[in-house]
């Protein structure tokens, strides 16, 4: 027995993986994240991802801060091929294999050179290149109908990206695929591919008085309605258009025999006057039937988008994000378990104090804090400090932190101390309220969502990046199915 997963599947989880994020409700369920304020080893070289529960618990525990992925932040993505003069393209194929490779050599409609995104950010299907000429005009007809190019080519417009999709949600390497057009007619025929020219044929058929330059015929199959126009040059066949384009075919070939071509629509529709090409029996075409359910109606599954993109940005004003800091890694976490009921567009992982400045200078991004309080000796590490607005960010890491194998919690009055800085205050337990995004009962703030619940769909490890009030972050993610 053989098997293969096949390419609709790997759109079908890409789809899923969109539509997962949020909930039909609009309620949202994937959030992307950054963390990690402590160096690597090597801060120019981030290890990679080891993929392991000690490695979730440890991301968990660095974790800053989350932002919500919308909807709107989420894509299907294919490659961009941008049209460029004298390539070759592959035309549209659905019997693209192994055995009957396109002319690039791929061996599947995705490895397969079918589309391209021109300069206005058009992007169009090639329905027939010519008999594998270079393309030469680059395709600009914006109709929506299939449509030639001087350079024999065929073209269709599937769809458009506007100035933000482009520059907004769109890579070097990847645009979005966007639904802007009606789809097209459910098993229409654009295309009649010459595989051979054949020969003998005559343009003075029996009957006629005058020359015939181009005879009309029926495409025969299980559709219905399309009729082609198969044009002679020299005793062969030099091309072949469709004049009507029918509707419902999976299965077709042209009918260009005697007694079922004709010198008119008109003739062809009475049938009347049918007429005898002769020829040598030797012409051979391939009939190009459109994708199931028409162009236009299912682009990801038509134009095998496998791939996923995730874009968010940070801007220096964010909530839940805090400037000068820095982090070191960026994932995605899906279905947290959320402590807070409203404004959950944003949320943090961070615990948080509102303190009196009580010594000079200033705590240091990274060092560890200290407090010796009721239930025994708390240690953190430091992420942000406000000295203006009096308060500190910080995290607390079992395998760090921990005093004697016991992780305490940071409480009460009593001072906090700068390990390295020696820089100290003292908790304002005399505040609750809302301050900035954070909700503060007796001076503490504390994390947004429970540790440890959700489900990491993504991490990447990189170089540290400081945030500042001078600049705004553009975070892409890509999967890839």
């Amino acid at each position: 027995m053989t098997t293969n997963l096949m390419d609709g599947l790997r759109v079908h989880n890409a789809i899923n993986l969109i539509e997962s994020f949020n909930y039909p409700s609009g309620d949202p369920r994937g959030y992307v994240f950054i963390g990690k304020t402590t160096p690597w080893e090597n801060d120019r070289e981030p290890p990679v991802p080891r993929n392991d529960v000690e490695e979730m618990v440890e991301i968990h525990n660095q974790m800053l801060s989350l932002i919500r992925i919308n909807d709107s932040d989420t894509f299907p993505l294919i490659r961009r091929k941008t049209w460029s003069q004298n390539v070759v393209y592959d035309y549209y194929r659905d019997d693209i294999s192994y055995e009957s490779p396109a002319y690039s050599g791929a061996i599947t409609i995705k490895e397969s050179n079918f589309y391209v995104i021109n300069s206005r950010n058009d992007v169009f299907v090639c329905l027939d290149n010519n008999g594998n000429s270079l393309s030469v005009n680059e395709p600009l007809n914006n109709s929506g109908d299939p449509f030639m190019t001087a350079d024999g080519y065929q073209w269709l417009l599937v769809y458009s990206l506007n100035t933000v999709l482009n520059t907004s949600y769109s890579t070097d390497n990847y645009i979005p695929v966007v639904s802007t057009y009606d789809p097209r007619t459910s098993g229409e025929i654009n295309t009649v591919i010459i595989e051979n020219k054949g020969s003998d044929y005559t343009d003075f058929p029996e009957g006629v008085g005058s020359r015939v330059r181009a005879y009309y015929c029926n495409v025969i199959g299980d559709g219905s309605g399309a009729v082609a126009k198969v044009h002679i040059d020299n005793t062969s066949v030099s091309k072949i258009e469709m004049v009507r384009r029918g509707v419902g075919y999976r299965h077709a070939s042209l009918q260009f025999e005697v007694d079922k071509v004709y010198k008119s629509l008109y003739d062809l529709d009475n049938q009347i006057n049918s007429l005898n090409p002769e020829g040598a029996g030797d012409l051979k075409t391939r009939v190009i039937i459109s994708p199931l359910g028409g162009w236009r109606l299912n682009l990801p599954l038509q134009l095998l988008s496998t791939d996923v993109g995730v874009f968010t940005k940070l801007d220096y004003n964010t909530d839940d994000f805090v400037t000068d800091i820095e982090f070191r890694q960026i994932g995605i976490l899906q279905d947290p378990v959320i402590t807070i009921t409203e404004d959950l567009g944003t949320l943090s992982a961070m615990f948080s104090a509102r303190v009196i400045d009580s010594s000079d200078g200033e705590y240091l991004l990274g060092e560890e804090i200290t407090q010796l309080n009721a239930n025994g000796l708390a240690k953190g590490t430091i992420t942000y400090f406000d000295k203006d607005d009096g308060v500190i960010y910080f995290y607390q890491d079992y395998e760090e932190h921990n005093e004697k194998g016991v992780l305490t919690p940071f409480s009460g009055t009593e001072r906090v101390k700068g390990s390295v800085s020696g820089k100290f205050t003292n908790v304002d337990t005399t505040f609750s309220g809302k301050f900035e995004s954070m909700t503060y009962i007796d001076g503490y703030a504390y994390p947004e969502l429970i540790r440890y619940t959700g489900n990491i769909l993504y991490l990447s490890n990189i170089r540290p990046v400081r945030r500042n009030t001078s600049r705004a972050e553009k975070l892409t993610i890509i999967f890839n199915y």
